[in-house]
């Protein structure tokens, strides 16, 4: 499936909350189950419909972005295909993958952020372990 340059990235770029709407949640989703869904796919459509208890036209119409599951029907695409279904709706709010984005905190960051905390902790518990009292800062 070929989509344009220009579309893949208007829907992988953040929404302002007011413009969330039923529209673009379901152009979104239909985008990411075009990727998912289909001959050569994960999944074909007949599939899909059985692993998920869609109807089979229903689930053609949620493909073709002509129609928008309600949140129980949502919840079995879930199910089923993971949260790649999922990450469009990230996505639309603002996360972005660790991967792509060089300035969020790597594996390795968060590890030595993980150690010093640690540090930190097993210093409080010796200092409250030798039963010394430990005043609250004054507001």
């Amino acid at each position: 499936m070929n989509v344009p340059r220009a579309t893949a990235a208007r829907l992988r770029a953040p929404v302002p909350v007011r413009d969330i709407t039923p529209a673009e949640v379901q152009a979104r989703l239909s985008h990411r189950l075009r990727q998912i869904i289909g001959p050569g796919r994960r999944a074909t459509l007949t599939e899909a419909a059985r692993l998920t208890g869609i109807n089979a036209r229903t689930l053609k119409a949620y493909v073709a972005g002509t129609a928008c599951p309600n949140v129980a029907r949502y919840g079995r695409l879930l199910r089923v295909f993971g949260p790649e279904v999922g990450i469009e709706l990230a996505l639309m709010l603002g996360w972005e993958p660790r991967a792509t984005n060089p300035a969020l905190p790597q594996t390795e960051d968060l590890r030595g952020l993980r150690d010093a905390v640690a540090q930190a902790i097993r210093a409080i518990d010796l200092v409250l372990a030798h039963g010394a009292r430990v005043s609250r800062p004054q507001p």
